[in-house]
């Protein structure tokens, strides 16, 4: 994937990765996964965060160096925090 930065590749990834308990319950219940982490989001555009995503979860293919990391994280940032930040895919 050549553009990583701009895609909900990286949004897919967060969502398989960190988010499978509640994909699985809406696929039980019809729901959509997005309805079920819409609260985390909500609460999290409410607060000032200054973090980082750096949105290379597939490196590049002229710089397979490049990673994905979130940068400006604290032990009071949660879920709801990184979603809004993947969400906003804010770059370097």
């Amino acid at each position: 994937m050549a553009i990583s930065p701009a895609s909900t590749a990286n949004y897919d990834w967060f969502l398989d990765t960190l988010c499978r308990s509640e994909q699985e319950a809406a696929a039980v219940s019809g729901a959509s996964v997005h309805d079920r982490i819409a609260s985390e989001v909500d609460a999290a555009l409410k607060r000032r965060f200054d973090r980082l995503f750096h949105p290379f979860c597939s490196a590049l293919p002229m710089a397979r160096w490049q990673s994905a990391s979130f940068f400006g994280l604290h032990g009071w940032h949660d879920r709801g925090d990184l979603i809004k930040s993947v969400l906003e895919g804010h770059r370097f």
